[in-house]
């Protein structure tokens, strides 16, 4: 049995902000990235949610990050810009290119946006989502540090270099997919690694080349791209777009859009799509034809309804943090015991490829 802490989400949202005007981040840029921490927990992905807020303290410790950055927006043409994070948190970054696209796209019908000076910014569909709200399709990719091995090679040259694209729904739940190149997103295996947990073979290999079978071996290992060279052309194009391209970092330095006014087409196209597929004939073993953004959508609603559940060791690390940095720390939480936990439930199968 694993101890788990409830609390509801806007409450964890106040405490992440609390933490972070403390050490120096404004009101404002607060909200934004508890926002982004506390949404990915929302939609079952603790990997990227508020157990990375310790580390995102440290990296202010360390120079990584400045806790007030200038972020500064240069249009270089009718639909494009650049954002100059000035090494500032990865999602405030990210939050100011996605507005300027959109800003850009309701002005010339589709707007590109590259970043660079920015830093991890936690799971990608966030900031494609902001997109969809604002009924835009939004494309969002992002290289990484080296993790992964090259199809056909044995040394880390790619990140897990997620992609998410997200388009809005209308009256039928948004479209979000949200992935890593990787067989497996990193983050996941970093929480299976507390306890060592044991992995299926193929998706990492050690230092020298052998399965890895549990996550610390993966950790300390090679991760292997999702369909062999498949996942490892999407990688590479992932790091020319948002590394080479855009004077950003790359490789192992790593730290179609509607025209306005065709809103109503699109939507009638994209019911029609939606349906089409939820009503096609789904294969043994499965109820229905699943699309992207359904199931976090699913856990997001109970979330909300019920609470978070936090593990007891990111609970312990936000405790000590609230500790030494003397704020109040959230106190309207409950103790519960959650299912018996099966071998590698912190990555169910089903999260192998997510971000």
């Amino acid at each position: 049995m694993q101890t788990m802490v409830i609390i509801e989400s806007d409450r964890l949202k106040e405490f992440v902000s609390s933490v972070l005007e403390r050490v120096g981040v404004s009101a404002e840029d607060a909200a934004i990235v508890s926002d982004c921490l506390v949404d990915a927990d929302v939609r079952g992905i603790p990997s990227h949610g508020v157990s990375r807020l310790p580390a995102y303290i440290e990296t202010f410790r360390r120079g990584f990050n400045r806790p007030k950055p200038t972020i500064e927006v240069h249009r270089t043409g009718q639909a494009t810009a650049v954002v100059d994070g000035d090494d500032g948190i990865g999602s405030l970054v990210a939050v100011r290119g996605m507005r300027e696209a959109i800003t850009l796209a309701s002005e010339c019908g589709i707007g590109m946006v590259a970043a660079r000076r920015s830093c991890p910014f936690g799971h990608a569909g966030y900031f494609a989502s902001l997109a969809a709200a604002s009924g835009c399709i939004g494309i969002v990719l992002s290289n990484a540090p080296a993790a992964v091995a090259p199809f056909g090679g044995c040394q880390p040259m790619l990140g897990t270099n997620p992609i998410a694209v997200a388009a809005p729904g209308g009256e039928r739940p948004d479209f979000l997919l949200d992935m890593s190149t990787s067989v497996i997103a990193r983050g996941w295996l970093r929480l299976a690694a507390r306890n060592n947990e044991s992995i299926p073979e193929g998706l990492a290999v050690t230092a020298d080349g052998a399965p890895a079978r549990t996550a610390r071996e993966a950790m300390d290992g090679i991760l292997l791209p999702f369909g062999q060279h498949k996942g490892s052309g999407i990688a590479m194009m992932i790091d020319l777009i948002a590394g080479v391209l855009t004077g950003a970092a790359f490789g192992e330095s790593v730290r179609s859009m509607y025209v306005p006014g065709e809103t109503h087409e699109y939507q009638r196209r994209y019911t029609d799509w939606y349906d089409r597929l939820k009503a096609s004939t789904p294969a043994r073993g499965h109820d229905a034809v699943m699309i992207p953004g359904e199931s976090s959508a699913a856990i997001a609603l109970k979330h909300r309804r019920e609470g978070l559940r936090i593990d007891s060791e990111t609970w312990q690390s936000l405790q000590q943090l609230a500790v030494n940095l003397e704020i109040p720390f959230v106190t309207e939480k409950r103790l519960c015991s959650s299912d018996v936990l099966e071998p590698n439930s912190t990555i169910p199968p089903e999260q192998y490829n997510s971000h």
